[in-house]
């Protein structure tokens, strides 16, 4: 699996959440900032409210 900023291979140590896996959480950040507004809205709403996967 790789980074969804980066694309760079994970490992073991890698941070994970709803969104994807990241390299670290600075990652999953910077990842978040480069989404534009309309991005940002599409995946909020892309998530179930019932479930805490």
């Amino acid at each position: 699996m790789k980074c969804k900023y980066c694309n760079k291979e994970l490992d073991e140590n890698s941070f994970k959440n709803k969104i994807g896996e990241f390299c670290t959480e600075d990652h999953f950040d910077k990842y978040l900032k480069s989404l534009s507004n309309e991005e940002y809205v599409k995946l909020q709403h892309s998530f179930c409210v019932c479930s805490d996967d």
